[in-house]
Parts: structure tokens; sequence; C-alpha cells
């Protein structure tokens, strides 16, 4: 491996690579990364480009019945409910002249 500040060569880089493939971390690694990356937020750019990466992606029957399984029998806080009607109202306000 290279020196602290020495620029890695393409083919020193290939060889890490191949080196690694197939390779996964363990239980704790993964742990430890999710602990790591709980409550850390995306930039704006970042998940411009993560909603553009999955728009035109069809979902499969099998995904959409398990996402409505999911969301079956949950219910929006009042809070919550309060929000999406000021937003709906606002929304219809904005669009009423279009």
């Amino acid at each position: 491996m290279p020196r602290k500040g020495q620029k890695m060569s393409e083919e020193a880089k290939m060889k890490i690579s191949l080196a690694n493939i197939g390779k996964k971390h363990s239980k704790e690694t993964r742990e430890y990364m999710k602990l790591i990356h709980t409550g850390t937020k995306c930039s704006e750019k970042t998940r411009m480009k993560m909603s553009a990466a999955k728009k035109g992606i069809p979902r499969t029957a099998e995904t959409i019945a398990r996402m409505s399984l999911a969301a079956t029998g949950k219910r929006h806080s009042a809070e919550s409910r309060k929000k999406m009607s000021i937003s709906r109202k606002w929304s219809a306000a904005l669009n009423k002249g279009k």
C-alpha cells in the first residue's frame, strides 16, 4: 500500500478491488456501521441523485403487495393528519388558477 498522501496506481486499485470481491462484513461490523450511520442526513443533492436512480424502475406485483401489507392497519397521528390537511388546502389554493 502506498504511503499516506501518495496516489495509488490504477493497477494497485484493481488488485485490491479483485481481492475484496465476494467478501462480506461480519454481523458485528454491519451492526457497527448501522449505528454509525443512524441519524445522519443526506444532502439535498444526494437525495436528488438517489431519487433519480429509482425513477423508472417498475415494481413487481409481489413488491406492491408486500408494501400494501406492511402499511395495512397503520394510522397517521393526529398531528400528521393536521399537517396533511393544511398541505392539501395550500396546494388547492395555489393550483386554483391553473
